[in-house]
């Protein structure tokens, strides 16, 4: 279901419910969707936010908050490349 999140923002925007939409922590997990919205282009899945919640952890322990699913995977890829 996350990934219909822009065709969803966009209904409610078009029917007069809201003048805008805010993501929140899909912000940290993928940071290119704004754009990819913009240009028409359908969200990559496994980019989206998991909702698992880490990033809150972080918040409420005092550090800086992040997301720790798309730190690790691109951890992963960089791995991968070499």
């Amino acid at each position: 279901m996350r990934e219909y999140i822009p065709f969803a923002a966009a209904g409610e925007i078009l029917a007069g419910r809201c003048s805008m939409a805010g993501l929140g922590r899909m912000s940290f997990a993928y940071p290119e969707l704004p754009g990819e919205i913009l240009r028409n282009a359908v969200p990559n899945a496994n980019k989206l936010c998991t909702t698992c919640g880490q990033c809150a952890a972080l918040l409420r322990q005092g550090q800086p908050a992040r997301c720790v699913v798309r730190e690790n995977r691109l951890k992963k890829e960089r791995i991968d490349r070499k």
